[in-house]
């Protein structure tokens, strides 16, 4: 609900592929949607220079775990911040203060999870994965 108007703002196209059955997980909601937020809102500076910028997020249970991937169509990060870019205070952005992705690999290590990026296809991935326990 948050990021649509964020997007909208910045002219990027956000597409949501939803998980075909329902996923149920103990977490702490609020840490995750914290860190989803984190992962959406980078995305999407990441592509405010691109005219026709996109954002997707993809949420899935793949055997016993959670898996959330958010994708974007910019640049990818700096050679010069790629390998430190969970740390904290490491940035490409020159107003970014270098929060949001240290906050995201912390909740998911909080977890027993893991947060990874990549570059695929011209697109930069941010997978977050995380054990799947059952509610009780």
């Amino acid at each position: 609900g948050l990021a649509r108007p964020i997007a909208k703002h910045a002219q990027t196209s956000l597409e949501w592929q939803r998980p075909s059955q329902p996923i149920a997980s103990v977490m702490d909601r609020e840490a995750f949607v914290q860190a989803v937020l984190n992962l959406l809102l980078n995305a999407v500076d990441a592509v405010r220079p691109i005219e026709a910028g996109d954002v997707a997020i993809e949420l899935a249970a793949v055997g016993s775990q959670l898996e959330l991937t958010v994708s974007d169509n910019g640049a990818g990060p700096s050679a010069s911040v790629a390998a430190r870019i969970f740390d904290p205070f490491v940035s490409d952005k020159p107003e970014g203060a270098g929060l949001g992705l240290a906050g995201a690999k912390r909740f998911a290590a909080e977890h027993r999870g893991e947060l990874q990026w990549k570059r695929e296809n011209g697109r930069t991935l941010f997978v977050l994965t995380l054990t799947l326990e059952k509610g009780t």
